[in-house]
């Protein structure tokens, strides 16, 4: 796909971000004044969220 202006881009937000979900496209790049500044890419899968105290007893802290 070709890059896509702000106005655009803005405009039909949604659409491209339907458009990268269901796979119709891979990327999509977005620009100002005619220069690439963004890319617009799916997610990949999440990773399961990292449980807090995962490091407990790998850090020795000192009392003071």
């Amino acid at each position: 796909m070709d890059p896509v202006n702000m106005l655009r881009a803005k405009s039909t937000l949604s659409r491209l971000v339907a458009a990268i979900e269901q796979g119709e496209e891979r990327e999509i790049v977005i620009a100002v004044n005619g220069r690439p500044a963004a890319k617009l890419v799916p997610v990949d899968t999440f990773a399961p969220h990292k449980r807090i105290g995962v490091a407990k007893g790998r850090f020795i802290i000192p009392d003071d």
